[in-house]
């Protein structure tokens, strides 16, 4: 914080002006250099939880798309709109799931480079073949900025 600067004038030194005038000017100096420091501290505060709520939502996008591997590995349904890349195919957009008594699960994906969309069993994929880039859900991070509302972070 910025240290107060205190300036002491001899009443003498003022003799001839207007001393009520130069008393309200250096409160009001004093005050406007008050709120400027506030707001400056203000801001500071307001740029650390803006940091930590985009530390929030890139660790709450990983917890989901780690949350989605488990569902694929496991050969379950995932999220529709979740974005996977396969080596082969590229990156494409989870859409459906059927599930199949002999043999894999079958996992629909429209590719973006072709606009295709391809039955892909995963189970018979090695794991380390496939990965899940982003999952397609909306993640809230709200919080408090001088005890009262301001921000929300929405991250999709």
């Amino acid at each position: 914080m910025h240290a107060m600067q205190i300036e002491w004038v001899k009443l003498e030194e003022l003799a001839g002006a207007d001393l009520q005038a130069d008393i309200e000017r250096r409160i009001d100096e004093a005050k406007a250099e008050l709120a400027e420091q506030a707001e400056q501290a203000r801001q500071a505060r307001l740029a650390a939880e803006q940091a930590r709520a985009a530390e929030l939502a890139e660790q709450a996008a990983n917890a989901a798309a780690a949350a989605e591997r488990q569902r694929g590995l496991a050969d379950e349904s995932m999220q529709p709109g979740t974005r996977l890349r396969l080596p082969a195919d590229g990156d494409g957009s989870y859409e459906r799931w059927e599930s199949s008594w002999m043999g894999g699960n079958r996992h629909f994906v429209r590719f973006d480079l072709t606009g295709e969309t391809k039955k892909i069993v995963l189970s018979k994929l090695n794991p380390d073949d496939w990965q899940v880039r982003q999952v397609n859900t909306n993640i809230y991070i709200i919080y408090n900025t001088l005890h009262h509302m301001e921000y929300i972070a929405i991250v999709r």
